[in-house]
């Protein structure tokens, strides 16, 4: 597994410009039927969809491109499910030392965006979100674990509300104004 850690880089901040992190979106499936490992009874859908897709340094991209019979589907597949799950048992470890501090922290960016309240922000039950915006079974831990500290932020959210009334109204405003910027932006593709 020679690329397992090199997935994407990391160049540091010069004097004129911060740090950058330099990364590609890779097709483990070719999206055009006859790229490296094309499986032409994918749809175009399937092929540009999460479970298809894999980040990448330029440089290792290039290569499992160009090399596609040394870097079959499979190995790729496995690389993928691999630092998958170091992901995620390094959010499970660091989940029980998240308090209020950071809490804190993320509200104080989220207050300070102001937010559009006349969005349609209708709750969806999470099964039914995963499913509807074809979330992998990774992106559901990553809800399981977050809906884990519920109570914490519940606790935080109450502890505030009580010191300034406007507190929770401020907050959905700023969780509002931050997902209305990637949705511009083209972070998120959904509803």
């Amino acid at each position: 597994m020679p690329f397992l850690t090199a997935r994407f880089e990391r160049v540091m901040a010069t004097s004129s410009d911060g740090a950058v992190v330099i990364g590609e979106v890779a097709h483990i499936h070719a999206y055009e039927d006859d790229g490296p490992r094309a499986n032409p009874k994918l749809s175009l859908l399937q092929r540009n969809s999460y479970p298809n897709l894999l980040l990448l340094c330029p440089n290792h991209h290039s290569l499992i491109d160009k090399q596609p019979d040394t870097y079959p589907a499979e190995m790729l597949r496995e690389w993928k499910r691999e630092i998958e799950n170091r992901i995620t048992t390094a959010i499970r470890n660091m989940m029980p030392s998240v308090d209020f501090s950071e809490l804190r922290q993320i509200t104080n960016f989220l207050l300070n965006h102001a937010g559009k309240q006349d969005s349609d922000l209708s709750v969806i039950p999470p099964a039914e979100k995963i499913k509807k915006n074809n979330l992998s079974s990774t992106a559901h831990a990553y809800l399981a674990i977050a809906l884990a500290k519920a109570d914490v932020v519940r606790s935080f959210i109450d502890a505030f509300t009580k010191l300034d009334d406007s507190f929770a109204s401020r907050l959905r405003a700023g969780f509002i104004s931050e997902y209305e910027r990637l949705k511009a932006i083209g972070l998120i593709k959904w509803g």
